[in-house]
Parts: structure tokens; C-alpha cells; sequence
């Protein structure tokens, strides 16, 4: 189906930052996880990617702290939860963060 492209390209339209923004990572432990920062305009947006064909928790420190998700990308169309200080992403999934 095409609904995880469609979410894509609404997104890029939706959060300028995405498509326009300066790009910077954060390096996590677990290795098929990651968060890139895109930042325009003074408004910042996080993008956490999760390639691992499973569901993964990750932990965040202060700097997510009053962030709220957005949207998910996610083959299976399930949406990421958040907890207080942590973010359980579905597998192959991107998760915006705002």
C-alpha cells in the first residue's frame, strides 16, 4: 500500500525542518537505532529510526523532555509510545519527535 509514502511526503511538507533543516546525529548504544536532529528556522525536530526487524526501547535524557511524537512510519502501522524518559519504537520504523 502506499499509506507509509504518502505519511512520508506529508511529513516533508508538514515539518520544513525535515526537508530543509541542518541534519546532525546522536549516536545511541544500540547500533540499528538512531536519532537525527533537523533544525530551521528555530524550530527543531527529531527524527528516531529504528532498522532492527524488532520492537526496541530506547532511553532519553532531558533534551526530549518536553518533546511529544508527531507521527510514525511504520511497516507494520503501528504507532511508537512514548513513556517519560523512554521511546518504544516499532521495527523498521521512523518516529518524529517535536
Amino acid at each position: 500500500t502506499l499509506f507509509p509514502y504518502t505519511t512520508l511526503f506529508r511529513s516533508r511538507y508538514r515539518y520544513k525542518e525535515i526537508a530543509r533543516g541542518e541534519q546532525d546525529a546522536i549516536i545511541l548504544d544500540d547500533d540499528t537505532c538512531a536519532i537525527l536532529t533537523k533544525k530551521y528556522e528555530g524550530k527543531t525536530t527529531y527524527l528516531v529510526i529504528n532498522l532492527s526487524p524488532e520492537t526496541k526501547t530506547i532511553s532519553l535524557d532531558e533534551t526530549f523532555k518536553t518533546t511529544k511524537i508527531q507521527d510514525t512510519l511504520a511497516t507494520n502501522y503501528q504507532n511508537a509510545k512514548r513513556t517519560k524518559d523512554s521511546l518504544i519504537l516499532q521495527p523498521f520504523s521512523i518516529t518524529i519527535l517535536k
